[in-house]
């Protein structure tokens, strides 16, 4: 071969390894999805706190630490359905649940819209309003809460009202909120527990649960817990699978001060949104564990982690 041959091959080479093209192709690497999980930390009070830096926040999705990309104030427009339990049981304590609803109305921010379920039993889940911004016509709806006898369902009422959510403006980047005022007592629903929190890892929708639980019975069994202790358990499964929270009245008019905590925590919630390191592809949960490596009297409460659906994992969600 001619040293002239030689010297036209190499330059060749050369062209064609920094020409764009091959540049580009040789830098495109694999990238998993851009994850968004809502955050609240409480002080040693249990109170939210209005301040975390990113630094703070270390995340762990299947046992692989991720980077963080950003830690800020989650200001993205919420859907509220403030969902009552109207069984026979709950008659009494029915006017401080829609006065807690009327606080959650009254206080929330311009963008965020409410609709309101009233549930008994399987076959008495209803809609009395619908998602608005209207404060004046949701408040009136209030009035249509009247208690009625059935087997309360209250898995069967959660699983409905996470599903409607899912599907309401699915289209936009909108926060899913459902606030359960309950006793926590499920006497014959439809569906299962396990049903209910894998709906809930579906949707990603955040539960918090006003709960009053001091009128059921406290008596345990030989080998039953009792009716109090099984729906306390039941609550906190399902806010701690979605990072929400379950605050306790033992007075119905202590309800009014764990709304007011529900509404810091609307307020003052941040927005964790890291890159996964999982290029798989695979759809299904992804387990995440969120803690905070500064300070030991703060606590993290975030979902348990977030469902990947078929093709999630793209460059689309950049």
């Amino acid at each position: 071969m001619s040293s002239t041959l030689s010297q036209l091959l190499v330059v060749t080479a050369l062209l064609t390894l920094c020409s764009p093209g091959y540049s580009q192709r040789g830098s495109i690497e694999p990238t998993g999805a851009l994850v968004k999980l809502n955050l609240i930390v409480v002080d040693s009070n249990d109170h939210a706190v209005d301040a975390v830096k990113k630094d703070d926040i270390r995340v762990v999705e299947n046992k692989q630490e991720q980077s963080v990309l950003g830690v800020e104030p989650d200001q993205r427009p919420t859907d509220i359905v403030i969902e009552i339990d109207a069984s026979g049981s709950f008659k009494d304590l029915l006017p401080y649940a829609t006065a807690a609803a009327k606080m959650i109305i009254d206080n929330r921010r311009p963008t965020d819209e409410v609709a309101l379920i009233r549930f008994i039993s399987s076959d008495k889940i209803d809609t009395v309003h619908d998602f608005s911004t209207n404060n004046e016509t949701l408040v009136k709806s209030l009035s249509l809460f009247r208690p009625e006898g059935g087997q309360s369902a209250v898995v069967d009422a959660l699983f409905l009202a996470a599903g409607h959510l899912k599907k309401y403006k699915a289209e936009e980047d909108r926060r899913k909120v459902l606030v359960v005022i309950t006793d926590g007592e499920d006497r014959n629903s439809y569906y299962k527990k396990e049903d209910l929190l894998k709906r809930l890892r579906e949707t990603g929708v955040q539960v918090f649960a006003l709960a009053i639980t001091t009128k059921l019975d406290n008596e345990s069994g030989f080998i039953r817990s009792s009716p109090r202790e099984r729906a306390e358990k039941f609550l906190k499964s399902v806010v701690n699978e979605t990072g929400g929270r379950l605050l306790f009245s033992k007075k119905p008019k202590e309800l009014g001060e764990a709304t007011e905590e529900v509404l810091r925590n609307l307020n003052h919630s941040f927005l964790i949104t890291y890159r996964s390191s999982d290029t798989s592809g695979k759809k299904g949960f992804r387990k995440v564990d969120v803690t905070l490596i500064s300070d030991s009297k703060q606590k993290p409460i975030v979902a348990q982690g977030y469902f990947t659906p078929d093709k999630d994992l793209s460059n689309k969600n950049q």
